[in-house]
């Protein structure tokens, strides 16, 4: 399909080419003007299967390093996230979506932080006023947004983590969460369940 185009655009600027000849070698004298004209364009027809070959190699190229990303993200044992600097996730491994159950299938690409955060308060029944929601979201995305002292929470999936949210150099947050269960679990029984 992408050669054809190739070949279909090629021939569009050739064509432009010879009727632009045509036309100036039946209207009279031989405009050389013209003719570079002419020239430019059969040259741009080859130009342009060239660069449009060599956007389709670029794509494909840039295709095979996101599949490779998406692979790496898969292959660490943490649960990974990356929101972009308006807050729109960008990628998120399975490991990631398993501690958050309830929200697995609003962990895609595109969703805003924010918006998961609604979606967390709407499906764990988060009782309040639309102001009091919108509070504890500001809260949540202002803590989201800082770095600090990596929480031990336990998730709705039961285990614990630490969750530690790293700021990337362009505006966006890396989030990770290692599951600590085992010590959790360990600490609790040797401080007597407290």
């Amino acid at each position: 399909m992408n050669h054809v185009l190739t070949e279909r655009s090629s021939l569009i600027v050739v064509g432009a080419a010879v009727a632009v000849a045509a036309l100036v070698l039946l209207h009279g004298p031989v405009d050389f003007r013209a003719l570079e004209v002419v020239t430019a364009l059969v040259g741009l027809g080859g130009a342009s299967a060239v660069l449009i070959r060599q956007a389709q190699r670029e794509a494909k190229e840039a295709s095979l390093r996101r599949e490779q990303l998406i692979e790496a993200v898969e292959a660490v044992t943490e649960g990974f996230v990356l929101f972009d600097a308006q807050g729109k996730l960008i990628v998120c491994n399975s490991r990631y979506r398993a501690a958050y159950p309830m929200l697995a299938d609003a962990l895609v690409e595109g969703a805003t932080f924010s918006d998961i955060l609604h979606r967390a308060a709407e499906r764990r029944g988060q009782t309040g006023t639309p102001e009091q929601l919108a509070h504890w979201v500001e809260i949540r995305v202002k803590r989201h947004l800082t770095t600090g002292k990596p929480p031990i929470l336990q998730l709705s999936d039961g285990c614990w983590y630490r969750i530690s949210e790293h700021s990337t150099p362009s505006g966006g947050t890396v989030k990770l969460l290692t599951d600590v269960s085992e010590l959790k679990v360990q600490d609790l029984k040797e401080s007597g369940g407290r």
